[in-house]
C-alpha cells in the first residue's frame, strides 16, 4: 500500500492511476498533517510526500515518521529543486529524491520498486536477526545455519543499496560533473577522480558533441528533458545512454546543478546494428532463395501433376476391380444358363416332330414318345419363362454394374477437372444401389442381408462417392464372414437419425464376421495399410477421403458380443 500526500489533486491522481495500474493500493491525503494521521492509522508500505505544503510540509512529516518508523520509506517529491534541501531531506531520513514535474514515469515505479525492495530487506533482516536470537539457546547448527542466511541477506541487502542500473551525476552550471556514482564510473571506465570537475561533453562522442551540448542548453533553461546520445569510454569503446535529466531549481527560480541519470542501453543499440545488417542480408538470402524456390516449385508441380494422375488411375483401378467381380458373377451365371438352357431340349423335340412329320397325327396320338412330347411342349412355356426371367434379372443387374463402371470413370475425370457434382441423395435408394450391384457376391457367400430404415428427407451429397464406398465396405463384409458358418451369414444394414446430435444422419454396417484387431480400428483407413494378402490398402483409405470431402465422417468399432465390426456413415443434415 502507497500512501501520497501532496496539495495537488490532480499530481495525486496521476500517481494513484499510474500505481494502481502497476498493481499497487493507494491512500491519499492532501497535506502533511492529514498523512501523518492516515500514517498512524494504515501503516503504508511507502509514502510519497511533497516537500512544500500547508499545514505540515514535507521535512516535518519526515521528522515525525522517522521517529516511530525507520523502516517505512519515504520518498520526497518536489518541484523546488534545491539541492540542500535534498541533502536534508536525505539526513533526516528520505529514501529517495525526485523532482517535480515527473516526466520519466518508469524511473518513478523502478524508485518505489526498489525502495519496496530495500525495506524488504531490512525487514527480512531484522526477521533473521530474531530468529537468530531466539534460537541461539537452542544449538549451535541452528547458529551457524541462521548466521549463513543473515549474511546472504546482508549481501542483497548492500547489492541493491550500492550498485543502481542507471548512472547518476550532477553537473554545475558550467556542466562540468560535481557528483558522480559508482556505477556512471563504471560506465564510462574511468575513476571518479578521472571525471569530476570535467565537462560532461568531452565524454561524447564527437558527432554526437553538438547535440549534446545544445540539449544542456536547454536543460540550463530549465526544460527537463530525455535522449539518447552516444559517449566514449576510456578504452575508446561506444557507449549508448539514455540521459534523462532536469535542472534544479532554487527558491529564487535561479538554475542550480542538473540532476542527470544514464541507462545503459548499448546492447540494444549494437542489436539494432546486428538487426539492419541481418535485414539487408536476409533480403539478399530471399531473393536468391525466391528464384530458387520458384525453379523448385515448377518441378514440384509437374511431379505433384503426374502423381495426381497416378493417384485418380489407381482409384480408377481400384474401385472399377471391386465392381468387375459382381461382373465377372454375373456373365457366369449368364454363361451357366446359356449352357444348360431349355433350347438344346426344344431342338431335340423339334428333332422328333420333323422325323415323323409325314405321319404326325398318328404319331401324337399312338406313339408314347408323342404323347409324351405334348406334354412336353405345355411344360416347356414354364421352363424357358423361368429361364428367361433368370436372364433378364442378371442382364438388368449386370447393366447397373456396366452403369456404376461408367460413373467410376465419368467421376474420376470430373474429380480432375471440375467439382463433384452435389446432389439431393435418397440414402435408402443408394444403399439398395450398392446392393443390387453386389448381389451376385452376396449369394455366392450365402449372406442374408437384414435392412432397417427410418424415413429421411434426401440430403445433398455426391452419390458417387457415397455408391463407391458403400461397395467397398459391403464387400469387405462379405470377405469377413468367410469362416462364419452359412446359414449364419447376416449383414445388418441401418439408417437412422444420430444419438448425439438430430442436425445428423448415420449409416451403420455391421456384420458377424472375424472382427478387427482393436490396434488397427483407426490405421485400416490409412493409405496402403491391409491385412489380407494381394491387397494394396486403398478401398477403406478412399472411403475416408470420400466422407471427408463430403463433410461427413467414417469410424468403426468391433461388436459389443464379439463378432463382427461395424462401419459408421454419418453425415450432417442442413
Amino acid at each position: 500500500m502507497v500512501l501520497t500526500i501532496d496539495d495537488e489533486e490532480i499530481i495525486r491522481a496521476s500517481f494513484r492511476e499510474l500505481l494502481e495500474d502497476n498493481g499497487y493500493d493507494v491512500i491519499e491525503a492532501e497535506n502533511g498533517s492529514v498523512g501523518l494521521n492516515k500514517f498512524f492509522e494504515r501503516r503504508p508500505d511507502l509514502i510519497l510526500v511533497d516537500m512544500i505544503m500547508p499545514e505540515m510540509n514535507g521535512l516535518e512529516l519526515l521528522e515525525n515518521v522517522t521517529r516511530f518508523s525507520l523502516d517505512t520509506p519515504i520518498i520526497i517529491v518536489s518541484g523546488a529543486g534545491e539541492l540542500k534541501d535534498v541533502v536534508k531531506a536525505l539526513k533526516l531520513g528520505a529514501w529517495d529524491y525526485i523532482l517535480k514535474p515527473v516526466n520519466d514515469m518508469d524511473m518513478l515505479i523502478h524508485t518505489i520498486e526498489r525502495a519496496l525492495e530495500r525495506r524488504r530487506l531490512i525487514l527480512q533482516n531484522r526477521e533473521y536477526h530474531e530468529r537468530l536470537e531466539d534460537k541461539v539457546a537452542e544449538q549451535t547448527m541452528s547458529l551457524e545455519r541462521a548466521h549463513h542466511e543473515l549474511q546472504e541477506s546482508e549481501r542483497q541487502y548492500r547489492t541493491i543499496v550500492e550498485t543502481a542500473r542507471e548512472g547518476i551525476l550532477i553537473l554545475d552550471k558550467n556542466r562540468n560533473i560535481s557528483f558522480i556514482t559508482q556505477r556512471t564510473t563504471s560506465m564510462f571506465g574511468y575513476t571518479a577522480e578521472e571525471m569530476l570537475h570535467k565537462n560532461i561533453v568531452e565524454f561524447s562522442d564527437s558527432e554526437f558533441s553538438k547535440i549534446f551540448d545544445d540539449k544542456l542548453t536547454e536543460l540550463f533553461a530549465g526544460a527537463g528533458c530525455q535522449f539518447d546520445i552516444k559517449f566514449k569510454r576510456k578504452d575508446g569503446s561506444i557507449l549508448w545512454g539514455i540521459v534523462s535529466a532536469n535542472p534544479l531549481i532554487d527558491t529564487e527560480n535561479d538554475i542550480e546543478p542538473v540532476f542527470c541519470m544514464i541507462m545503459d542501453i548499448t546492447d540494444r543499440k549494437v542489436a539494432e546494428e546486428e538487426l539492419a545488417h541481418h535485414k539487408a542480408h536476409l533480403e539478399d538470402l530471399v531473393k536468391e532463395r525466391t528464384e530458387t524456390l520458384e525453379k523448385t516449385h515448377k518441378e514440384l508441380v509437374e511431379k505433384a501433376h503426374k502423381a495426381g494422375m497416378a493417384d485418380i488411375a489407381t482409384d480408377i483401378v481400384h474401385n472399377v476391380g471391386n465392381v468387375l467381380n459382381s461382373v465377372k458373377t454375373s456373365v457366369q451365371v449368364i454363361d451357366d444358363v446359356l449352357k444348360h438352357s431349355m433350347v438344346f431340349s426344344y431342338q431335340k423335340a423339334n428333332e422328333m416332330l420333323r422325323e415323323n412329320q409325314d405321319n404326325l397325327e398318328r404319331f401324337l396320338i399312338e406313339d408314347e414318345r408323342g404323347k409324351l412330347l405334348i406334354q412336353y411342349f405345355i411344360k416347356l412355356e414354364e421352363g424357358l419363362f423361368a429361364e428367361h426371367q433368370d436372364l433378364k434379372t442378371t442382364t438388368d443387374r449386370l447393366k447397373n454394374m456396366v452403369d456404376a463402371i461408367a460413373d467410376i470413370v465419368s467421376a474420376q475425370y470430373s474429380y480432375a477437372n471440375v467439382d463433384w457434382l452435389v446432389e439431393e441423395v435418397n440414402l435408402e435408394k443408394t444403399v439398395e444401389e450398392a446392393l443390387s450391384v453386389i448381389q451376385q457376391q452376396l449369394d455366392s457367400y450365402h449372406v442374408k442381408v437384414v435392412t432397417q430404415f427410418v424415413e429421411i428427407e434426401s440430403i445433398p451429397i455426391q452419390r458417387i462417392k457415397l455408391l463407391h464406398s458403400l461397395i467397398n465396405i459391403f464387400k469387405n463384409a462379405c470377405e469377413a464372414m468367410y469362416e462364419t458358418e452359412k446359414n449364419q451369414r447376416i449383414l445388418n444394414i441401418s439408417i437412422n437419425y444420430s444419438q448425439e446430435n438430430e442436425k445428423a444422419v448415420v449409416i451403420t454396417i455391421r456384420d458377424n464376421g472375424i472382427g478387427i484387431a482393436p490396434e488397427n480400428l483407426e490405421r485400416i483407413f490409412s493409405y496402403g495399410f491391409t491385412s489380407k494378402k494381394g491387397r494394396y490398402g486403398l478401398g477403406l483409405h478412399s472411403c475416408a477421403n470420400y466422407m471427408t470431402e463430403m463433410g461427413g465422417k467414417i469410424w468403426a468399432e468391433n461388436n459389443p458380443d464379439g463378432m463382427g465390426v461395424s462401419f459408421f456413415l454419418k453425415f450432417r443434415i442442413p
